[in-house]
C-alpha cells in the first residue's frame, strides 16, 4: 500500500515539475511569433535580434545531434549550436557559409541559410512535445497509485474475490487514459489541454466500470446457480485438486467420470485413482485470493471451486464454469443444495 502511494506522489511531483515552466514557455513562444525584427543596436527582449554569421565547424552526427560552431560576425563571438535536425539548414551549410543568427531574449533561437530557416534543439516547442506528452501520460498513473494506495487500504480486504472488478477497472482505465493524454500532450495548446480530453474521456471510463460490475455481478450469479448434472456418457474434464485425501493427487489435472465411478489423473490415457466415496461436496464459490497458488492454475480469470469435506478433512477442486456442474455430479459422496 505505502509503495504504490509513495509512487503516485512521486509522480505527482514529477506532473508538476513538467507543467510548472510550460505557461511561461508558451507564454514566450507566442511572444516569438508575434514579435518583429529590433532596430539595429537597439536589441529588446520584445523583438527579434537578426544578425549576420558565418558556419566555423560544421559537425557531423555527434552524441546523436547536428551540431554547427557559428561565428556572429557582429560581436564575433563563437557558439555551439546544435541544431533540431537535418534539416534544412543543417545538411546544407558547409564551412564558411554565410548565415543570418536570430536571437531571442539574447539566446540564438533559429539559424537561417538563403531562404531556410531552422530552429535550435531543445527550442519551446520541443519542450512542449516532451512536457506535454509526459505529463498526459503519468498523470493517470499518479492517480491510479494513489487510487490503489487507498483501496487496498480500505477495500481489498473487504472484496475476497481474486480479481475484483475495481482492479481490473482502473488498472484498464488507467491504461486508455494514459494513451489518451499522450497523445493530447502532442498538441498541446496549454496546461489546461493536456487534461481536457483525458477528462472528457471520463464518462466512458465509468461507463466501462460499470460493465465491468454488471459482468463480474454476473459471473458471480451464474456460480451461485450452478446445479449438479452427471454426464450420460464417459467425459474428461480439466481439474485441479487441493487436499490430503487418500485417492485425491493433489494437482491432477484431469478428471473421468460418466461411468460407475470417477476419478483423478494426471493423463487421461492413464489408469485412474479412485474419489473417496466420502467425498462430500459443500458450496460451489469464485475463485478467492487466499486460494493455494497450486490450486486455481488456468482457471484464474474463469474458473470456480468447488469446496469439499472428507470427513473433517477439507478438499478444493478448480475447473472451469462450465464444466462445474459435471464436476459437482461426480462427486461420489451426496451432493446438498448449492448456495
Amino acid at each position: 500500500m505505502w509503495g504504490r502511494a509513495v509512487g503516485g506522489l512521486v509522480l505527482l511531483v514529477a506532473v508538476g515539475c513538467l507543467l510548472v515552466p510550460l505557461p511561461r514557455e508558451m507564454a514566450s513562444e507566442r511572444a516569438y511569433g508575434f514579435a518583429s525584427a529590433c532596430d539595429p543596436g537597439l536589441w529588446l527582449d520584445s523583438c527579434v535580434g537578426v544578425t549576420e554569421g558565418s558556419v566555423a565547424v560544421r559537425d557531423a552526427e555527434r552524441d546523436d545531434g547536428y551540431w554547427l560552431t557559428l561565428v556572429d560576425l557582429r560581436t564575433k563571438a563563437r557558439y555551439d549550436v546544435e541544431m533540431s535536425g537535418r534539416g534544412p539548414v543543417w545538411e546544407v551549410v558547409r564551412r564558411g557559409d554565410r548565415v543570418t543568427l536570430l536571437y531571442w531574449r539574447s539566446e540564438i533561437r533559429a539559424v537561417g541559410f538563403d531562404e531556410a530557416r531552422q530552429d535550435v534543439a531543445g527550442a519551446p516547442p520541443e519542450y512542449w512535445l516532451l512536457a506535454g506528452v509526459h505529463a498526459g501520460a503519468l498523470a493517470p498513473a499518479a492517480v491510479y497509485l494513489l487510487w490503489a494506495a487507498w483501496w487496498v487500504g480500505r477495500r481489498y480486504r473487504a472484496d475476497m474475490l481474486a480479481r475484483p472488478w475495481q482492479v481490473r477497472a482502473a488498472r484498464h482505465a488507467c491504461v486508455a487514459l494514459m494513451w489518451v493524454g499522450g497523445s493530447c500532450g502532442l498538441a498541446a495548446g496549454s496546461v489546461a489541454f493536456v487534461f481536457l480530453i483525458p477528462a472528457a474521456a471520463l464518462p466512458v471510463v465509468a461507463v466501462a466500470a460499470l460493465v465491468a460490475r454488471w459482468r463480474q455481478r454476473r459471473f458471480v450469479g451464474k456460480v451461485a446457480a450452478v446445479v449438479p448434472e452427471r454426464p450420460a456418457r464417459r467425459a474428461v474434464l480439466r481439474v485441479r485438486v487441493h487436499g490430503d485425501v487418500p485417492g485425491v493427487v493433489n494437482g491432477s489435472g484431469f478428471l473421468v467420470t460418466g461411468g460407475r465411478t470417477s476419478a483423478t489423473r494426471q493423463d487421461p490415457a492413464a489408469l485412474p485413482g479412485l474419489l473417496s466415496p466420502t467425498l462430500t461436496a459443500v458450496r460451489v464459490r469464485p475463485v478467492l485470493r487466499d486460494d493455494p497458488p497450486g490450486l486455481v492454475g488456468p482457471f484464474a480469470k474463469s474458473g470456480v471451486v468447488i469446496e469439499c469435506r472428507d470427513g473433517d478433512t477439507p478438499v478444493l477442486l478448480a475447473t472451469r464454469l462450465r464444466d462445474a456442474p459435471v464436476v459437482l455430479g461426480a462427486l461420489p459422496g451426496a451432493v446438498p443444495a448449492m448456495r
